[in-house]
C-alpha cells in the first residue's frame, strides 16, 4: 500500500512540499484526503536512487506496522503494481495472493477498500494507492483519482541538482554580495565565481542568475 515505501534500501524517500513544477497540488491533497477517507500514499518518479516526492496520509500506526513487519514485498497491491507497467485496479480486483495477510491486517486500521493506480516514464515508476473504510471507490472517483495522478506525473519535473560549491555561490549572491564579495568571502577567484554561477544556470537550463536563484530557492537549495 506504498506505506513506508523507502524502508527498503533500494527505496528511498524524498519528502518535499509539492513535486516540483507542479500547480495547485495543494488543492489536489485537500480533494484526494476527500475521496480516500482513510489514506492515501503517492510515489512520484521512483528509481534505484530513490523518490522525487514521497506522501502518506495513512494512519500512523498502520505505517509503523507496515514497517514493522516489513510487509512492502509480501504486500499484493504493491508487488502487482510494481510488475505492471501501467495499471489502474480496485484491491478487490487483485488476484496475488497475499501470503502474509497483507490486506487483512490493513482492514483493521479501516483500510477496507482501495485502489492502485501505477505509471512508468522511461526508467521512473510513480504509484498512487487510496483507501476507503466504507465502500468501494466508485468509477467516478477512480477516473478523477486517476486524472489528478496523472497531472502530478505530468507536471512534476525533476529537483535541480547542484555541487556544495555552487549551493555557496548562490547562498552569496542570495544575500546580495557582488562577484568580488563573493570571492572573498568564499576565499576564491572572481573567475571562479563566474565559473561556477555558468555551470549553475547551465544545469537549472535558467539564462540569468535571478531565475537561477528563484529555481534554487523553489528546489529547497537555500
Amino acid at each position: 500500500m506504498l506505506d513506508r515505501f523507502a524502508t527498503d534500501p533500494g527505496l528511498a524517500e524524498t519528502r518535499v512540499q509539492q513535486p516540483f513544477g507542479v500547480t495547485g497540488y495543494k488543492d489536489m491533497r485537500t480533494r484526494l484526503a476527500e475521496v480516500a477517507t482513510t489514506g492515501f500514499c503517492i510515489i512520484i518518479n521512483h528509481t534505484p536512487l530513490g523518490s522525487q516526492y514521497f506522501d502518506s496520509t495513512y494512519p500512523e500506526a498502520w505505517q509503523t506496522e507496515y514497517t514493522d513487519k516489513k510487509y512492502l514485498w509480501s504486500d499484493p497491491v504493491i508487488v502487482s503494481a510494481m510488475l505492471a507497467r501501467d495499471g489502474l485496479r480496485r484491491w478487490s480486483d487483485i488476484t496475488m495472493p497475499d501470503i502474509r495477510k497483507v490486506l487483512p491486517a490493513a482492514a483493521r486500521y479501516g483500510l477496507n477498500f482501495g485502489v492502485m493506480m501505477s505509471a512508468t516514464r522511461g526508467t521512473k515508476k510513480s504509484l498512487l494507492s487510496a483507501a476507503r473504510h466504507d465502500r468501494e471507490f466508485s468509477d467516478d472517483e477512480i477516473n478523477e483519482v486517476h486524472e489528478m495522478f496523472h497531472r502530478i506525473i505530468e507536471h512534476s519535473s525533476d529537483p535541480l541538482r547542484l555541487s556544495a560549491r555552487e549551493i555557496n555561490v548562490l547562498k552569496c549572491l542570495a544575500l546580495d554580495m557582488s562577484q568580488d564579495e563573493i570571492a572573498s568571502n568564499l576565499g576564491i577567484s572572481v573567475p571562479t565565481v563566474k565559473a561556477r554561477l555558468k555551470s549553475a544556470r547551465k544545469k537549472a537550463g535558467s539564462e540569468t542568475n535571478y531565475r537561477l536563484l528563484a529555481k534554487a530557492m523553489q528546489s529547497g537549495l537555500l
